[in-house]
């Protein structure tokens, strides 16, 4: 499975911070002959461009708070290869549980809604039918400008755990 990660900057010529760098070192280390690819904004903007259709695209293209154009190209990501997302300010220890069919999550301890599921670490199967979920409401959020009574609610943790509860069962799940 492809291993991910985004960078979306204003300075695009800036070296990684040591500590960025040794984090994608672990996540590397973690997940052995796994490929890792580094992600920045126009990347994203021409992988979505490939792989979906003009409404995800426009999507992309309107959000302006960096995280939530991150939030939705993870989903993106995620669909259309399968594999595992990490944040850069992740040191791993160890790999992320997998198996087979499932998308493996872990919760958001600043919860502002009970399904709240962090979007830090996330591994999930190609085509897996919650990263498609996810991308519809995040399309829809951003066509009826919705950002919630939160940060948290218009691509992250609150839309993330919304998309889940609606297309998983709890033996779909690893939790952490």
């Amino acid at each position: 499975m492809p291993l991910f990660s985004i960078l979306i900057t204003d300075d695009q010529s800036a070296d990684l911070p040591e500590r960025v760098s040794e984090n994608i070192r672990s996540f590397k280390a973690a997940h052995p002959g796994e490929q890792h690819v580094l992600f920045g904004e126009a990347e994203l903007s021409e992988f979505i461009a490939a792989h979906f259709d003009a409404e995800v695209l426009s999507a992309f293209r309107t959000l302006r708070p960096y995280t939530y154009k991150a939030d939705l190209a993870k989903y993106c990501l995620l669909y259309e290869r399968g594999g595992v997302y990490a944040d850069l300010s992740y040191e791993f220890l160890r790999g992320v549980p997998r198996e087979k069919g499932r998308l493996s999550v872990f919760r958001d301890l600043l919860s502002s809604t009970p399904w709240d599921t962090s979007l830090g670490v996330v591994a999930a199967p190609m085509r897996h039918r919650a990263m498609a979920k996810a991308i519809e409401l995040v399309c829809a959020n951003v066509k009826r400008e919705y950002y919630g009574p939160t940060a948290l609610c218009p691509t992250g943790p609150t839309l993330f755990g919304k998309a889940i509860a609606m297309t998983c069962d709890p033996e779909d799940l690893i939790v952490g």
